[in-house]
């Protein structure tokens, strides 16, 4: 996994590189927790064809810390050029693997300059520094003290990742929750979800161009944006999606005690509605309902409520097949898609256990939206549905191309 990584940056970020060997000054150890005593050849000899000297620990960590990273040496220009990654040894198994590259991805973005401390060292194009990477300001629509990046190649990413063209939208949101070591030095999760550099990794965290701009913004790095991946999350929704709070997005990004089943905000998967009941009051701006200590489960994402996909839940994946499959109609594969349904095949009944929804085949053709249920293909009509099929009672509602361009 640590080759992975090398490689990945080597892609995606090209730096000046040190003229000759890379020195380091080896004062103290490198690192924190104890750190890593350098090797005398670094200090004294260099490093050769080097730009960074990254150490990798396995010490173990407390809590549910999976990893954590710091610099601890930097250039004439603040550029780090030495780092102390550590990883929890109950992290390395084989079932880890795909977390465990995400993860270490994430701690060498936090050595490269996604740190509060590197901010201080940002510099512009003519290699001085940076008056503002972040701004903080009381934000009366969220409630709150909110800090934002607004480095220029940040904000002019997620103006065309959210689609936030209007003045409102200043910059990015950093991390409030998750208390020291993760507020600040994160991207919001309420508005990036699954993007690497949010508060929490998981298998499918994905590097986004913002994250690949506020490293070039830094005046350290020249990113390859080719390497961003595609984040789904927030992608055209607007400016009002990026500055307000969830209680007022529309539609697949939220969902409440009235719908307590449904489709993912990208319809790729069936999901439940988890609203947690908490033993204390939550805070002022998270209270979305009557009772005050009730929210989403997740304190990084704002406590906000969204479909969460449930672990056999996926339409886009073939292992995902369920027993009720075929009686529903559903098929699930590359092409399928979240869908509300109440249809079932002639002699069938719908068991009480059965989701208002399912997963289907689509296709659009020629900006008009076509399903099919059991190989017999059909188009949807503009105003949605329902659309009804032979051999099937029920029918479903199903949503047209234009309108859904951002979730099909």
């Amino acid at each position: 996994a640590l080759g992975q990584t090398v490689e990945w940056f080597r892609k995606a970020l090209a730096v000046e590189p040190v003229k000759g060997n890379l020195r380091l000054s080896g004062y103290s150890a490198c690192g924190q927790d104890g750190g890593v005593q350098l090797p005398h050849a670094y200090i004294e000899d260099g490093v050769a064809n080097a730009d960074l000297v990254l150490l990798v620990t396995t010490r173990p960590t407390t809590g549910n810390t999976l990893a954590w990273a710091v610099a601890c040496e930097r250039d004439q220009w603040g550029r780090a050029i030495a780092g102390h990654v550590n990883v929890a040894p109950r992290h390395l198994t084989a079932e880890a693997e795909t977390l465990l590259s995400a993860t270490l991805i994430h701690e060498v973005m936090h050595v490269l300059g996604f740190d509060p401390h590197a901010f201080t060292h940002f510099r512009d194009e003519r290699k001085r520094r940076r008056d503002q990477v972040t701004v903080q300001a009381l934000d009366e629509k969220l409630g709150r003290m909110v800090t934002r990046v607004v480095l220029p190649r940040v904000v002019m990413h997620s103006r065309h990742h959210y689609g936030a063209f209007s003045q409102n939208f200043s910059g990015l949101e950093l991390e409030d929750g998750g208390g020291r070591g993760t507020s600040g030095s994160h991207w919001e999760k309420r508005l990036l979800m699954n993007e690497i550099m949010t508060g929490s990794v998981d298998t499918r965290s994905v590097v986004s161009k913002m994250t690949l701009a506020l490293l070039e913004d830094s005046g350290w790095y020249q990113a390859n944006y080719s390497m961003a991946e595609h984040l789904d999350w927030g992608r055209n929704q607007g400016t009002e999606f990026a500055i307000s709070p969830c209680n007022s997005w529309k539609g697949a990004y939220r969902c409440n005690t009235t719908q307590l089943s449904g489709c993912t905000y990208n319809r790729e998967a069936e999901g439940y509605c988890p609203i947690v009941s908490y033993s204390g009051d939550l805070p002022k701006w998270a209270q979305y309902f009557p009772q005050a200590n009730k929210g989403g489960q997740s304190s990084l994402a704002d406590y906000c409520t969204y479909f969460v996909a449930y672990s056999d839940g996926s339409c886009t994946d073939v292992n995902s097949a369920r027993a009720p499959d075929r009686m529903l109609g559903e098929v699930r594969g590359s092409n399928s898609r979240c869908m509300a349904s109440t249809l079932v095949r002639t002699g069938f009944v719908r068991g009480s256990m059965t989701q208002g929804n399912g997963c289907y085949q689509h296709r659009c053709t020629n900006n008009s939206l076509e399903v099919a249920v059991d190989g017999v293909w059909k188009s949807c009509p503009e105003s949605g549905g329902p659309v009804q099929f032979p051999g099937f009672n029920g029918g479903f509602c199903c949503l047209w191309c234009i309108k859904s361009s951002s979730v099909l």
